[in-house]
């Protein structure tokens, strides 16, 4: 198999059946148009006198950052591997250098085998020739002779279900027909190693299962895969492990699980830490009461345990009488999208001005081991209008629940990212 080596042609050492190895790799850029154009023309001056690269190439000049700085990782042979990270992290400038789109400053990148790559909307295309002919271009890149690439036409078109366009020219085609082009191009051609950018958050959600499922089958074939995604399930759906870039440095690595977890984390610190997050501790005649407290605890012990008994307490204050009062509580996930469960109070409660407490028990909580976040709504029953929400305008609660003894249910549970369980006698 044809190999590549970017940077330059010294020996990388890697593992056997590694297909991509990324060592100390580092890009920067300029922060201005004019700069860019002066170090541009510099870098190429250097490399047609054959000047190699050293230590000063590693050094920032006037106006430059590091869009990556150190970056090292290895992609195997029947592996997929998603790269996650806040916007300017440096995902898409890790994929156009492996792509080889870019080259890297510093660092060295070893790769065996074709790639395919969906890496922007349009890239390999030319949009002026027509999906069939596009077909036939990418094919070549890769290396693909016309013939077996005649064979393939069919099977990609009805993957793509282009079959009404395909003969059209590409400038015709829609953000979701390009993606799907793109795809099917780069799954059905079997490259070595692929590479996606967010390419399938733009199809619609048939094509995005499909997609997925050609994956799995597409890795478990010996196929390798780096996903760069904003999509937790996507990350669990096809990648066995993750890498969090944060800043242009590798943040974190391990199995998808694990990285997705940790960087909801981070997330979670660095959206409920912002000092703008608004806080109301003092009731008005609008919102006439205010949760001053949340908390959650088990009913024994220190910690919470899946299907323990616990317990959420909130103090409140309020500025006047009131009747007809409901409270409830809802869990949400991590990335503060999916509520898990909740609670809504079955009754009406009274409650006098100044400072009181309410609280409801949980029996056997159903949530297995991790870090969940709470919020809470005070309303009137007889219309449901809010009188105060805990967690909308200012930071919900956030809480683990702990793991008990480590056994073969738990590691299954962890597998799947199972998010409850359910006490069932099986019969």
């Amino acid at each position: 198999m044809k190999e590549q080596d970017l940077v330059n042609h010294d020996i990388i050492e890697c593992s056997d059946d590694a297909v991509i190895s990324a060592r100390n790799v580092s890009k920067k850029f300029s922060l201005n148009l004019k700069s860019t154009l002066k170090y541009g023309v510099a870098d190429i001056v250097k490399e047609l006198f054959f000047i190699r690269k050293n230590e000063a190439s590693a050094k920032l000049r006037k106006d430059e950052f590091w869009a990556l700085k150190d970056v090292s990782f290895e992609l195997k042979r029947g592996e997929s591997v998603a790269i996650i990270g806040d916007n300017g992290a440096g995902k898409s400038t890790l994929l156009k250098l492996l792509y080889g789109l870019i080259r890297p400053d510093a660092g060295e990148i070893h790769i065996r085998g074709s790639i395919g790559a969906m890496i922007e909307l349009g890239v390999g295309f030319d949009p002026v020739l027509s999906g069939r002919e596009n077909i036939f271009l990418r094919a070549s890149l890769l290396g693909l002779p016309r013939d077996k690439t005649t064979e393939l036409i069919e099977e990609i078109v009805d993957f793509a279900e282009l079959e009404q366009s395909i003969d059209s020219p590409m400038q015709f085609y829609s953000s979701g027909m390009i993606a799907r082009l793109s795809f099917a191009v780069s799954i059905c051609l079997k490259p070595s190693i692929i590479l996606v950018d967010e390419v399938l958050t733009v199809g619609d959600l048939d094509f995005q299962r499909k997609c997925i499922n050609q994956i799995l089958k597409y890795v478990s074939n010996g196929g390798s895969l780096i996903l760069v995604s904003h999509a937790p399930s996507h990350v669990q759906s096809v990648c066995q492990n993750c890498i969090i870039l944060e800043n242009g440095k590798i943040a974190y690595q391990g199995s998808a699980l694990e990285a997705i977890n940790e960087y909801l984390r981070r997330s979670s610190e660095k959206k409920y830490n912002s000092p703008s997050v608004s806080k109301n501790t003092i009731p008005t005649d609008k919102k006439p009461i205010v949760i001053k407290e949340v908390f959650i605890k088990p009913l024994k012990g220190n910690k919470i345990y899946t299907n323990e008994n616990v317990q959420i307490i909130i103090n409140y204050q309020a500025s006047k009488d009131l009747s007809d009062i409901g409270f409830a509580f809802m869990i949400f996930s991590m990335d503060d999208v999916t509520c898990i469960t909740g609670g809504i109070s079955s009754k009406s409660y009274k409650i006098k001005q100044g400072v009181g407490k309410l609280s409801c028990k949980i029996h056997d909580f159903p949530l297995m081991p991790g870090d969940y976040l709470l919020k809470i709504s005070i309303y009137q029953s007889s219309n449901y209008i809010a009188y105060a929400n805990f967690g909308h305008e200012n930071p919900p609660l956030r809480f683990s629940v702990a793991d008990s003894e480590l056994n073969l249910s738990t590691n299954s549970y962890k597998i799947l990212n199972q998010l409850i369980t359910l006490n069932v006698d099986w019969t």
